[in-house]
This record gives C-alpha cells, sequence and structure tokens, in this order.
C-alpha cells in the first residue's frame, strides 16, 4: 500500500516539477508546490486504503472494483502512449523503429480486445451466449477501434513513415522506401 502511494507521490512530483524551467525567483515557490502535491496524493493514498480497511469493505469487491477500473484505463493510456511516441513534436530526436511501432500495436490492439470482450460479456452476456460469438464481436471492434484510430489522427501516416512507406504526392501511389 505504502509503496503504490510513495510511487504515485515521486511520479506526481516529478511531472510537475521542473528546477531547469524554473526562473531563479520562483524556484522555492515551484519546489514548495511539488512538495504540497506530493505530499497530498501520498496521505489522500495512503488515507483511502486505511478508510477501506477500517470500514471493513469486503476485499474481493475492492480488488474487483480496482481490475475493472484498470481494465477500462488501460486501452486509453496505451492508445494515449501510441499516439505520444509516433508524434515527432514528441519524439523528433528519437522516432519509433518500424518493429516497435508493430508491438505497440499489437500490444494497444489486444488491450483493445481484452476490455471489448469483457465490456461485450457484461452487457451483452444474455445476449451473446456463445463464446465464439463475443470473441468475434470483440476482435471486430478492436480492429474498427485500431484502422478509426490511424484514419482519424496523424497515427496512420506517422506509421506507415516508421515502416519505410511513403506516398507519392503527384501519382497517389504507395511505395516502399529502401
Amino acid at each position: 500500500m505504502i509503496t503504490v502511494a510513495l510511487g504515485a507521490a515521486i511520479t506526481a512530483s516529478s511531472m510537475f516539477y521542473d528546477e531547469e524551467l524554473a526562473e531563479e525567483g520562483e524556484k522555492e515557490g515551484v519546489r514548495r508546490k511539488a512538495r504540497i502535491m506530493s505530499r497530498t496524493i501520498y496521505f489522500s493514498s495512503c488515507g483511502l486504503a486505511a478508510l477501506i480497511v477500517s470500514l471493513n469493505v469486503d476485499r474481493l469487491v475492492v480488488i474487483l472494483l480496482a481490475s475493472v477500473f484498470n481494465g477500462a484505463l488501460l486501452p486509453f493510456f496505451s492508445i494515449c502512449l501510441l499516439l505520444c511516441i509516433n508524434e515527432p513534436c514528441f519524439m523528433s530526436r528519437a522516432p519509433q523503429k518500424g518493429w516497435s511501432n508493430v508491438l505497440m500495436v499489437l500490444s494497444v490492439s489486444i488491450s483493445l480486445f481484452l476490455a471489448a470482450n469483457t465490456i461485450i460479456g457484461r452487457v451483452l452476456g444474455g445476449v451473446l451466449e456463445q463464446v465464439l460469438q463475443r470473441v468475434l464481436l470483440a476482435a471486430g471492434l478492436a480492429l474498427v477501434g485500431m484502422v478509426v484510430l490511424c484514419g482519424c489522427t496523424t497515427l496512420g501516416a506517422n506509421l506507415a513513415r516508421s515502416w519505410g512507406w511513403k506516398r507519392d504526392k503527384d501519382s497517389g501511389v504507395d511505395s516502399i522506401e529502401g
């Protein structure tokens, strides 16, 4: 319990405090705000855990609720990570390699599939009784999600560039570099 709270506090402090970017007169104020933020996160995390334990809440319910939240948040954060590591304004000095993108797209697709499968199982469990139907629908949703993500953002072009594909602007024909 304490490790998670401490890790969250240190992460928040490092995200919001950068001594190099702070101006000379602001360094102490920025340092103080980062300290307050990290302590607030630390004590609220520990306080919430202590409250749950003192109220004698069923541990199984807490674990199941936490796993549902983690399962729902994992696809969201993996998509954000995929978008950020392929965005040239963030990673121009060290662009993502093609094989890394293959593995990352596979990981995001799997997380989308698992989340879709769980949600379909809970929402349409009575309608879709056969597991194969549910799995195929989840796979289709994950595939559609990735296609929409690539088409509606710059991810598709960034992935194509990392895989060595380029588009000839005059003829509109795709070709492979190298």
